[in-house]
């Protein structure tokens, strides 16, 4: 898939105006998987328990070369070995818990939406179509994302943000462990966190991956946004706050009215 031109998040009035700061401070902020409305989400793991010995042992080596590039063969051996004692072959529960702390402790998650004019959206997410809908322009927020995070993190770190598209899946998948991991561990996680139920497919997800940090806001610029949505349902005071948040900042905003005869709204 071409990387989008826009992104959209659906937004509602909350009463610690969290949702309205995206704009009034021009912040995003990147959650933990624990906190997403999901139970699933970025559960799915590798099956290390469908691989033999030989590839357990195989992957433990390719996993310690990589991070450990210039040490000598029998530094590195030892640290192979002491590394099986730890995870023993067999023990994959203690495995999967702990990737799964890491994941809650390490990953943030920002979600968007590839669809402007989602009628379920606006009622989950924008409280009944009485909130709000943000249009970013991709590429101004992805360079704008990657750049706060790789200056908050310091120059030794060339990972800052990535991106994926979810994938909805009807049934749960059986991924073994692979080339890819060592290939390209950063983006073999990120494809992973990105698969989720084909139950949310009508959310047409978009993700921004925060690798070493979560549960924070990241700053942006008001260029990462085109504009504005008041939702169909907005009431007066909010749409007063929301006008003058987007004023401020110097954001168009526009209204959302119902097309004639269609189920859908024009903007």
């Amino acid at each position: 898939m071409d990387e989008p031109k826009y992104l959209y998040k659906y937004r509602y009035f909350d009463k610690d105006g969290y949702h309205l700061n995206v704009i009034k401070d021009l912040e995003l902020y990147f959650s933990s998987p624990k906190d997403l409305n999901d139970p699933f989400d970025c559960k799915i793991s590798e099956r290390f328990d469908l691989m033999s010995e030989g590839e357990w042992r195989d992957f433990l080596y390719h996993k310690v070369k990589r991070e450990n590039v210039d040490l000598h063969p029998n530094r590195l051996q030892k640290l192979i070995t002491n590394l099986e004692k730890d995870i023993p072959f067999i023990k994959y529960d203690s495995f999967y818990e702990g990737m799964e702390d890491h994941t809650n402790s390490s990953l943030g998650i920002c979600s968007f939406s590839l669809n402007k004019n989602q009628n379920v959206l606006w009622s989950l997410y924008s409280d009944i179509h009485k909130g709000f809908l943000i249009e970013f322009k991709f590429e101004e927020l992805k360079k704008t994302l990657q750049f706060e995070m790789l200056k908050s993190l310091g120059s030794d770190n060339q990972v800052g943000i990535l991106d994926e598209i979810v994938k909805y899946h009807d049934n749960f998948p059986v991924i073994k462990p692979g080339l890819s991991y060592h290939d390209e561990p950063e983006k073999h996680y990120v494809n992973l966190f990105s698969i989720k139920s084909s139950e949310w497919i009508h959310e047409d997800e978009y993700r921004f991956f925060s690798l070493l940090k979560n549960s924070c806001g990241i700053p942006i610029t008001s260029d990462c946004i085109h504009k504005v949505i008041a939702g169909l349902n907005i009431t007066e005071e909010n749409y007063n706050d929301l006008n003058e948040a987007c004023r401020e900042q110097n954001i168009k905003l526009v209204h959302a009215e119902k097309e004639q005869f269609s189920f859908k709204t024009k903007y």
